[in-house]
């Protein structure tokens, strides 16, 4: 991978060499947090393999994912299959600060899927250079 990518870019264009995956990508220009919500709960209701920059609320906490990878066989209120977030981070290594962030992500994404298993991945720029 090259380095000079950032880190969703290089996500973004290994996954778009899965021929198999749906990645959806958020339309640009909507307004409002809500409106970005929508999408993100319609491509989750879709069953997209990949969803990119996922738009969440729970007051107080708000965010968007990096990535929202779809697991088949672990059944939600979506049907048999959930989402796990993926994060990808410059730095070299993970922070505290990062599993914190996802622990937020979590509870925000489990609103609407009811999930009560639930994995986080974080990749770095150090994994970035392994591949």
């Amino acid at each position: 991978c090259s380095l000079e990518r950032t880190a969703p870019e290089t996500a973004i264009s290994w996954w778009n060499t899965k021929k198999t995956m749906t990645v959806f990508v958020p339309q640009k220009g909507l307004a409002t947090l809500e409106g970005k919500q929508l999408q993100l709960w319609q491509a989750m209701r879709d069953g997209a393999d990949v969803i990119y920059q996922g738009a969440l609320k729970l007051s107080p906490f708000q965010g968007y994912t990096d990535f929202l990878k779809k697991v088949p066989g672990r059944p939600s209120k979506l049907g048999d299959y959930s989402y796990e977030i993926y994060d990808t981070k410059l730095a070299q290594t993970a922070k505290p600060t990062h599993a914190v962030q996802l622990n937020c992500y979590n509870e925000m994404l489990n609103e609407r899927q009811i999930n009560p298993y639930w994995q986080d991945w974080i990749r770095t720029r150090e994994q970035d250079k392994e591949t």
